[in-house]
């Protein structure tokens, strides 16, 4: 049974809801864009975003509380970006990820969106620890990790791709001491 199907998260300036296929434009927007992706190492088409979504939703990745959502802007109703709490390929771990449009950049919404995707994994999916995947010259993306007080903890190679990203980690004992609402003094 789906426990996790329709989770949506709101701010007082963004609402947040799973992704559908219908945001397949907005995502290649992004990553249609080799300026944008050039952390990536590939641009991707619309076509393959729409089959990857689609592909997530098939899956039912959302069974777990895994997947994507979207980031709409309260001002204008625009989808700012998107945000995922998942598990990495080929690894035994989870990561959470933000991407936003190049006119949302410089906002503050990635921070957002990165610890609410962080909240969400630890306060609702009791995850045991999430990490953050950067490349090591996004140093925006760098200070959003160090903002929500993730802790280096080293680097991932893909010499395949040669990319090496810069990994950030925290587990549920550290998020619960830096952001425990209930704390005792």
């Amino acid at each position: 049974m789906n426990n996790y199907p329709n989770e949506t998260f709101e701010t007082e300036s963004l609402f947040f809801r799973r992704i559908t296929v219908a945001d397949a434009e907005s995502e290649f927007e992004m990553f249609g864009d080799p300026e944008y992706t050039w952390f990536l190492g590939r641009t991707f088409s619309l076509e393959h975003i729409q089959k990857g979504i689609q592909k997530e939703i098939d899956k039912r990745i959302f069974i777990n509380g895994l997947g994507k959502w979207a980031i709409i802007s309260k001002e204008n109703n625009e989808t700012a970006g998107s945000c995922a709490v998942v598990k990495v390929k080929n690894r035994d771990e989870i990561e959470i990820s933000y991407f936003l449009k190049k006119r949302y950049w410089g906002r503050g919404i990635g921070t957002i969106a990165a610890g609410i995707m962080l909240r969400y994994g630890f306060e609702i999916l009791k995850l045991p620890q999430i990490i953050i995947r950067v490349h090591k010259q996004n140093i925006k993306s760098i200070n959003i990790a160090l903002k929500l007080k993730m802790e280096f903890i080293g680097f991932i190679e893909y010499p395949d791709e040669d990319v090496s990203l810069n990994v950030y980690s925290m587990n549920l004992e550290e998020y619960t001491e830096l952001y425990a609402v209930n704390k005792y003094v």
